[in-house]
């Protein structure tokens, strides 16, 4: 064992040697199971004999059974090879291609070779199966018909009786009609009979007129200036991530002066923002403005919308004229958006 334990050091020896034994293991399985095919092979007796007495006495040799290549003269070593190739794909093309078969002995089917088929039987296809013969029956389909689709006049042509037909629209005026019917049963049925076969395949149709005059409570709208992130979360659209961004943004800025600004939030695209808007209400009283003449710079140039330019401009007219005025902040201002909420967050 000692001398093994080099060999073992390495991990890719490890699993190169475990992969050389299960290779041998399964080379010898496959080797001891083909040697003993011949006892998993059943010599199935077919019920009344149907499939070795057939209309003649032609052997297809690429479909019969184990019994019919036993009763034709086939030795069982024979049997075995010839289902084994023929499991494997094969098919025996003519006389001498048999004959290559290991075990076929010509003297066994002397006098035989001309009721060898190697075509394809024309009325009955034999299947050799080693548990049991299976007879697949064709099932006749059953035309059906829809109670609440099928229009009436495809009704008519099926050849479906007036009183039936008539019952069917009926029923689906009043109620809801579900499910369909064989089609022997809807000609064969009498009105009476009809009527006793249709509680099962109809439900009650809800009114809805009580709803409809009752007037609709509208649900109160959100303040997005005073909403806490529980409050924001119950309107349609806003999540508990977009909630958080919305209430961060408004501390930044100091409330919001406009619905609009909340398009500047990375989470509210317009699909999203057309969809909240009509949930959301703006009070403007609780807004912190921005006290222009008593700002710090910093206060001053940390606002969201105030361009460092024109904060600074700002900071140089409050030095030079000690105070600031509206008319004196307006011809700096931009038409854009960003430049006019500013103006509404301006004190002074």
């Amino acid at each position: 064992m000692k001398h093994f334990r080099p060999l073992f050091r390495s991990t890719v020896n490890y699993w190169l040697v475990v992969s050389i034994l299960a290779i041998g293991l399964l080379v010898f399985w496959r080797y001891y199971r083909s040697n003993n095919r011949s006892n998993n092979i059943s010599i199935i007796e077919i019920e009344t004999d149907t499939l070795s007495s057939d209309i003649s006495d032609t052997l297809h040799i690429n479909y019969a059974n184990a019994t019919q290549l036993s009763r034709f003269g086939f030795q069982p070593r024979a049997i075995v090879n010839l289902l084994k190739y023929r499991d494997a794909g094969g098919t025996i093309r003519d006389i001498k291609h048999l004959m290559k078969i290991r075990g076929i002995d010509s003297s066994s089917i002397a006098n035989k070779e001309y009721l060898i088929a190697f075509d394809t039987p024309v009325k009955i296809k034999y299947y050799y199966t080693p548990q049991n013969t299976t007879i697949h029956k064709a099932h006749h389909h059953i035309h059906r018909v829809s109670l609440y689709y099928t229009p009436k006049d495809s009704l008519a042509a099926l050849g479906i009786s007036s009183v039936i037909i008539d019952s069917i629209m009926a029923y689906r005026e009043r109620y809801i009609v579900h499910g369909s019917l064989p089609m022997d049963s809807l000609t064969s049925l009498t009105a009476e009979t009809f009527s006793q076969v249709m509680r099962g395949h109809i439900s009650e149709r809800k009114s809805y007129a009580i709803h409809q005059s009752e007037p609709k409570k509208e649900k109160p709208k959100v303040d997005i200036n005073t909403a806490s992130i529980s409050e924001l979360c119950t309107v349609s659209g806003i999540g508990e991530k977009t909630a958080l961004r919305i209430i961060e943004h408004r501390v930044m800025l100091g409330g919001f002066v406009a619905l609009e600004q909340l398009s500047d939030i990375p989470f509210i695209d317009s699909v999203r923002y057309a969809q909240i808007t009509p949930q959301l209400s703006l009070s403007t009283s609780v807004i912190i403005p921005l006290k222009i003449n008593e700002a710090t710079k910093n206060e001053v140039l940390s606002h969201p919308y105030m361009r460092k330019e024109l904060g600074r401009q700002l900071l140089r007219l409050r030095y030079r004229h000690k105070k600031l005025n509206r008319e004196m902040v307006i011809p700096l201002l931009n038409d854009t958006p960003h430049d006019q909420w500013l103006l509404e967050y301006l004190e002074f």
